[in-house]
């Protein structure tokens, strides 16, 4: 087995993504581009390293779309490695088989839950212009997917509205029953 493919095997590449660590990501794209011979090969071998699905059906970039925001995605440090990751040769268009999301959809997950999280903690909102950004890098060139298009802020918010608190009985939600939850 080539060093290439233990590396791939191992998952290092999205452990790499996951945790933004520019330096290894870019000595293992090097270990796994050693063996090939021509240039074109190097960068093909590169490419592949970066789209390698791992157990869960994910891209290093979807990975790394995974982990994506909090205050690095304020600063625009985020999109900086995203638009790194695709120069490298990661592609936006491949689709997790699981759950049909690309990494836009992946990113819009995560954030969801985060935007979730707040609402469910009663904290404000803020418009992120960077959530945009990131979403317009991370959009595959034909558009989004059917699942990538599910999730929006919009559902979560809606939701969240039909959420009451009776301060004697606990959390329910509005609808024509009066059972708890």
């Amino acid at each position: 087995v080539s060093p290439g493919q233990l590396i791939l095997e191992s998952e290092a590449i999205h452990a790499c993504t996951r945790s933004k660590n520019f330096v290894f990501l870019r000595m293992l794209l090097t270990v796994i581009a050693t063996s090939e011979p021509t240039q074109c090969e190097k960068t093909r071998a590169k490419s592949e390293a970066l789209n390698h699905l791992d157990t869960e059906g994910l891209t290093p970039l979807m990975a790394f779309a995974e982990k994506a925001g909090g205050s690095n995605l304020e600063d625009g440090e985020d999109r900086k490695y995203c638009q790194f990751l695709i120069n490298m040769g990661a592609d936006k268009n491949i689709v997790n088989l699981r759950n049909g999301l690309s990494a836009l959809g992946t990113f819009r997950l995560k954030i969801q839950h985060e935007k979730q999280r707040q609402l469910m903690l009663f904290l404000p909102l803020r418009d992120e212009p960077e959530e945009a950004l990131m979403e317009a890098l991370l959009e595959p060139d034909h558009g989004e997917t059917p699942a990538d298009r599910a999730i929006r802020l919009e559902d979560i918010v809606d939701e969240v509205d039909e959420i009451e608190v009776d301060d004697d009985e606990g959390f329910f939600f509005e609808d024509d029953s009066d059972e708890d939850y």
